[in-house]
């Protein structure tokens, strides 16, 4: 869909930049035909354009529109038709596929031009030869004319190089609402949709191409990219920025694992997580490189590999030259899901110079920047926050980052400094843990604000739970705990009223997906994969057959974090079971399968539930315990408790003995905090392992306890020594602003 052509007389010759021009002229000699001219995205020294031909006379075999430029632009690519020029005159040629063009019908070329002073519309077209002459509209029409030829999906438009090879698809994105169309565009300091503003809620997903957080480095599974897609929907969300869709060099499982060398097999995922995001309605800012040392990859993966100082990759040819490599090959590939090439992906809002680069200039800024626009010319280019981008007129988008987010003010002033110098702005990333609705309910009443996406969702495991991350800005929805629930509303309320929504109800859970139903020493052990939207869960019970009849054991009382669930009231003889997810407004979802004790995979192996004994453990800097209780239990009736004085201290709960892990891929185990003690700013745990002879020391890093229970999972792929494991335990680091005393409980502690 296109905003409502002007209709405009052929003296009209000086228009500004981003008008939609239909442009029939009266002729002796004269075809039956009339052009609409769009100009889709101006930064001052180029644009690009959509050229829209309507025939009004006889069928067409072929077509060749021209036209003459009343100013100084230079054509520098096309796409749905091939163009040449000479001096001013240009012509404009059919493709193979849109050269049939029947009576009333339309078909859009589009053109990538450059220009100095002004860019204005051409006024007279041709087509065969022959002067356009209408019928001319005599007011505005109601809508604009619909292209009835388009592309084969399988062609890439304009590739300014042979697309990569693309890797067959192993599934196809399911849709949950209507895909993506249309292109965002910019008009000064505003970004366009159709003609309109165009202002977003976002989230950052940086794992969707390859995640980090689940048995190491490793691409997602289908379920985790729609689960966490479905997430962000939810919540409001109409953006998505994902480093791991466009950073991908250094690592063998990357798209660069060495300089000049491709693996294309890392395309598979982000293929996927495009085409997903697509269906879905979802668009997409892609950053191309990174400051940090991430998993991923970064600028310093260039210099490395060329023997330089980190921040030659601003300033030395053979970096920039092996960054502009890494750009063609990433944006030149042509999705098997959509048919559509990277470059021309209308799903994608902008490609992000980098994130959060620091040591730029202005001249790097201009040369990827132009780069980018040759290459993708439709798609507009974001850059972090640093001031050298002023300057650059292919620049699109300012990206600031709140790390903390103090107030509404710090973003309102930002805002007015970026937009003052003709950019877009955007924050980029907003740490989720500090959100407030005071905070954020003054922004969408600010119209320099185009959009703020926050940091960022972690998804549902394949098995059960959620996956954990420990930079201590995960948020998981609806909520591990009141805090975050009400950090998760706000955030899904802000979002809304950036999209100029009211607060819609929050949508039904899909079917969880039983996983395990094994029985242990305490009942049977339920595991399921969660729904997304859903807070709480039924379990239901029976003792005939799969298809019921059912009795309810559990109302509602499990959530995603007390998973595995325990039957504690389990019969000895066969039972199935089927689980149903709720939302906190009491809205269910379908139910799950069902699934008879002994039935699904195993979830793991218990090496220690304290149900009969603290099984070994001991205690370092405790102020009492461990003890086996009966105050709380994940599954069972026992946990393992500890006191624990609290104000920057380091305490420990451990065993130290031997064991043999080898074969193991993870080690995890359900922690929570008593609901007593002033906590401060978050009370950190980390679950190791020390290993062979010289005891090296491995950790899952931290993640923050609340009075909700948590996993702690340590991934064991990569740990030495895995047959010599001589101590397990977990490590509890306490701030500086916390004071008096907690408990920690423990149970569980599994390895599979």
């Amino acid at each position: 869909m296109r905003s409502r052509p002007l209709t405009v007389l052929a003296a009209a010759g000086a228009l500004l930049a981003g008008a939609v021009v239909a442009l029939p002229a009266a002729h002796a000699a004269s075809a039956a035909c009339s052009v609409t001219w769009q100009t889709t995205n101006d930064w001052g020294s180029g644009a690009t354009v959509d050229v829209t031909l309507t025939n009004h006379g006889a069928a067409l075999t072929g077509w060749t529109l021209g036209w003459t430029f009343p100013g100084s632009q230079q054509v520098t690519s096309s796409w749905n038709g091939s163009y040449q020029q000479t001096g001013a005159a240009v012509t404009i040629r059919n493709a193979d596929w849109n050269g049939a063009l029947g009576t009333g019908a339309s078909t859009t070329a589009g053109l990538s031009l450059s220009y100095s002073g002004g860019n204005p519309a051409p006024t007279t077209f041709t087509l065969n030869g022959d002067t356009c002459a209408g019928p001319a509209p005599t007011s505005s029409p109601s809508t604009s004319p619909s292209p009835t030829t388009s592309p084969s999906p399988s062609t890439s438009p304009s590739p300014s190089t042979s697309p990569s090879a693309s890797p067959s698809p192993t599934g196809t994105p399911s849709p949950t609402g209507p895909a993506t169309t249309g292109r965002v565009t910019r008009q000064g300091s505003r970004l366009l949709l159709d003609g309109q503003p165009f202002r977003f809620g976002g989230v950052n997903l940086s794992w969707l191409g390859l995640d980090e957080n689940v048995g190491g480095i490793a691409y997602p599974t289908p379920f985790r990219v729609d689960d966490g897609l479905d997430t962000a929907k939810a919540m409001g969300v109409t953006v998505v920025r994902s480093h791991t869709l466009g950073i991908s060099t250094g690592h063998p499982l990357t798209l660069e694992p060495k300089l000049g060398q491709f693996n294309d097999a890392a395309f598979g995922p982000i293929d996927y997580a495009v085409a997903a995001a697509k269906s879905r309605g979802l668009r997409l800012i892609v950053p191309l490189t990174d400051n940090w040392h991430w998993y991923h990859g970064g600028r310093h993966d260039f210099t490395d590999w060329l023997g330089l100082p980190e921040d030659a990759f601003y300033t030395d040819s053979r970096a920039i030259a092996a960054f502009e490599t890494y750009i063609d090959h990433l944006l030149n590939h042509v999705n098997p899901y959509t048919g559509t090439a990277f470059k021309d992906e209308p799903a994608v809002l902008a490609w992000e110079l980098g994130n959060e680069l620091t040591g730029v200039n202005s001249t790097w800024i201009r040369t990827i920047s132009a780069h980018l626009k040759q290459l993708s010319p439709r798609t507009l280019v974001a850059s972090h926050w640093s001031g050298q981008e002023y300057g650059v007129d292919e620049v699109d988008i300012v990206d600031a980052h709140y790390y903390p987010f103090n107030s509404a003010d710090q973003v309102r002033a930002d805002a007015r400094d970026i937009t003052s110098h003709g950019k877009a702005y955007i924050a980029g990333e907003y740490g989720s843990t500090d959100v407030t609705s005071a905070k954020l309910d003054p922004l969408p009443g600010d119209p320099n604000i185009s959009g703020a996406a926050f940091w960022q969702i972690f998804p549902h495991r394949d098995d059960f739970g959620y996956v954990q991350h420990n930079d201590g800005y995960t948020l998981h929805y609806p909520g591990d705990d009141a805090t975050m629930r009400g950090r998760a509303d706000a955030i899904r309320r802000f979002d809304h009223a950036m999209n100029g929504q009211a607060v819609p109800p929050i949508p039904a859970p899909g079917a969880p997906l039983l996983t395990s139903a094994q029985r242990t020493g305490g009942g049977v052990a339920l595991a399921w994969r969660g729904a997304s939207t859903a807070d709480r869960y039924t379990v239901r019970r029976s003792t005939t057959s799969a298809d019921g009849p059912w009795t309810t054991i559990c109302d509602r009382c499990a959530t995603d974090n007390s998973t595995p669930w325990t039957d504690t009231s389990a019969p000895s003889t066969a039972a199935w079971y089927q689980v149903t997810g709720y939302t906190s407004e009491l809205v269910a979802g379908p139910a799950s399968n069902a699934l008879k004790t002994g039935e699904g995979s195993t979830v793991g192996t218990t090496l220690y539930d304290f149900e009969s004994g603290v099984d070994g453990f001991g205690g370092t800097n405790l102020a009492g315990g461990p003890w086996s209780v009966t105050d709380w239990a994940a599954s069972g009736t026992h946990s393992l408790k500890a006191d624990l004085t609290l104000g920057a201290r380091t305490a420990y709960v451990a065993r130290t003995q031997t064991v043999n892990l080898s074969g193991r891929s993870s080690l995890r185990l359900t922690a929570r905090l008593a609901t007593w003690g002033t906590l401060g700013s978050g009370v950190q745990a980390k679950v190791y392992v020390k290993t062979g002879g010289s005891w090296t020391w491995y950790d899952s890093g931290p993640l923050a306890l609340t009075t909700s229970a948590a996993t702690l999972t340590l991934g064991l792929t990569g740990v030495a020594n895995l047959g010599d494991v001589r101590e397990i335990g977990v490590q509890l680091i306490s701030p500086a602003d916390s004071s008096g005393t907690t408990a920690v409980y423990l149970d569980n502690v599994t390895v599979s």
